[in-house]
C-alpha cells in the first residue's frame, strides 16, 4: 500500500475531507497540495509535508515511505483486516542470531553490526532506509538516554515490535531529511 492509500484511509476513518486535513493542520500544508498527493498528480511531497501528516494521525512517517509500514500501520490500526505479506524483522529473530554464536564468544559491536545486516537483507528497502535514517538520529545524540531509548523504540517499530500500537508521533531528527 502506497502512503497516498494510507492517508485516504486514514482520512476516510476519521471522516475528514482533504480541506478538513488542511484546516486541522492550521495552514502547514495546503488543501490542493493534500488533494494533488492523494490524486498521485504531484510529485513526492517534502518531508515536512509527510511528517505533518504523521504527526496529525499519530502514525510513523516511514508508512509515507514504505508500503509494507504503511500497510502494517493501517492494519495494526484497524484499517485493513488483512495482515501485511513480506518479512518481518523481530526482536525473537535477533535473539535468534545471537544465539547462534559460540557460546565462548562475547558479542562484540562488529558481530552486532553483522547481525543488523543479516537481518535487514529480508527486508523492503523502504524499511531499511527507515532503520538508517533512524541510527543516525541515535549516533548525532547518543548522549541523550530519553532521545536515545525512545529512537530506539521507533527503531523497532518499524521493525514490527511495538506491542500493536504505533509509534510515538515525534518525527526524526535527521540530517538526510533533505534528501526526500
Amino acid at each position: 500500500m502506497e502512503g497516498r492509500a494510507l492517508l485516504q484511509l486514514l482520512l476516510d476513518h476519521k471522516e475528514l475531507s482533504g480541506n478538513g486535513l488542511a484546516t486541522a493542520l492550521r495552514g502547514a500544508v495546503s488543501q490542493s497540495s493534500i488533494q494533488k498527493y492523494l490524486a498521485g498528480t504531484a510529485r513526492e511531497p517534502r518531508r515536512a509535508t509527510l511528517e505533518a501528516f504523521a504527526n496529525h494521525f499519530c502514525v510513523p512517517i516511514e508508512a509515507f515511505y514504505d508500503e509494507y509500514v504503511a500497510e502494517k500501520t493501517a492494519h495494526q490500526l484497524g484499517l485493513i483486516s488483512t495482515p501485511p505479506s513480506g518479512s518481518v524483522l523481530t526482536l525473537q529473530k535477533v535473539r535468534h542470531l545471537i544465539q547462534q554464536q559460540p557460546a565462548q564468544q562475547t558479542p562484540s559491536l562488529r558481530n552486532a553490526f553483522r547481525q543488523i545486516r543479516v537481518a535487514l537483507t529480508r527486508e523492503t528497502p523502504g524499511v531499511r532506509r527507515s532503520v538508517v535514517a533512524l541510527i543516525g538520529d541515535l549516533a548525532d545524540k547518543a548522549e541523550d538516554t530519553e532521545f536515545s531509548e525512545h529512537t530506539i523504540d521507533r527503531m523497532m517499530a518499524v521493525l514490527g515490535e511495538h506491542g500493536g500500537k504505533p509509534a510515538a508521533p515525534e518525527s526524526t531528527h535527521s540530517r538526510r531529511e533533505g534528501s526526500r
